[in-house]
């Protein structure tokens, strides 16, 4: 066990030590991850763990700026759980956005906050009857904040915490997560550098 956690705690150091000279470069970025719904998302789908996104993107780091400029497109997918009691929704967005991100210096970290603009398709599951595009479909505006970890110049992981919008109607009766509806949700993504 002890020759384990030595090969394990060894083998992080030399990826620390590689990834402190990691620099992020320019280029486009693909990503895929799994979300985990949270607030009103969490109500909607009825369930914690079950979603999954992918994105892509260009990282520009115009000279003289101090920050990255990350403009990227993505689509989410978030599935309700089946409850023959009670009625939970699927939920669907794509989403446009830019992210400006800060490098913390000596450090393989970086943060990252930006607008984006999110679409949500949303389908009723369990009850009577089982509609799909519930309510608005506009684009809504959500925020986004989160950290990314340099593992080389081409790879790396992020963490972020996504808050947006989906149906706000005052001429609707007030329904905890239904209406008003902030969906939001967490995600842990792979990233490569092309």
């Amino acid at each position: 066990m002890m020759k384990a956690l030595n090969s394990l705690a060894a083998a992080l150091l030399l990826v620390s030590a590689a990834s402190l000279t990691a620099q992020e470069k320019e280029g486009i970025v693909l990503s895929a991850g799994i979300l985990s719904p949270h607030g009103d998302a969490l109500d909607l789908t009825g369930q914690s763990m079950r979603g999954y996104g992918f994105q892509v993107g260009y990282l520009a780091s115009p000279a003289g700026y101090g920050v990255s400029f990350f403009p990227y497109f993505g689509h989410q997918i978030m599935q309700g759980k089946d409850k023959p009691d009670q009625t939970t929704y699927n939920l669907a967005s794509n989403a446009l956005g830019i992210d400006l991100v800060y490098k913390i210096e000596g450090t393989p970290v970086n943060l990252f906050t930006g607008p984006s603009f999110h679409q949500w398709q949303v389908e009723r599951r369990g009850g009577n009857p089982v509609t799909a595009n519930q309510g608005d479909q506009n684009w809504k505006l959500g925020w986004r904040l989160g950290c990314k970890y340099l593992i080389n110049e081409d790879w790396s992981l992020s963490a972020s915490f996504t808050q947006t919008q989906w149906r706000s109607r005052a001429d609707e009766d007030y329904v905890p997560g239904l209406n008003p509806s902030r969906p939001a949700y967490w995600s842990l993504q792979v990233n490569y550098r092309f």
